[in-house]
């Protein structure tokens, strides 16, 4: 029984060091990619005459960062901490 538990505590500690280095990495990129966004959505409002709020070009950019393949790396981590702490 013990040795089963202490297997089961070196996964999830083995899973979420490695989820941890995920997010860290995906979070940069993401920022990166959210001022990016945000600018070409302010440029593209103007130039349709759309007068979009701030906070409209805020969500829409943060649906694009949501759905870059960074924002999918951060759910896929989850899932797998989740998994290993589900065991």
């Amino acid at each position: 029984m013990q040795e089963s538990y202490i297997k089961y505590l070196e996964n999830l500690l083995k899973n979420l060091k490695e989820v941890t280095k995920s997010i860290s990495e995906s979070a940069q990129a993401q920022k990166s990619t959210y001022e990016v966004v945000l600018d070409r959505e302010r440029k593209m409002s103007e130039m349709d005459g759309l007068d979009y709020s701030d906070e409209e070009l805020e969500e829409l950019a943060m649906i694009q960062v949501n759905n870059s393949p960074a924002g999918k790396q951060i759910e896929v981590s989850i899932d797998k901490l989740e998994d290993a702490y589900l065991g």
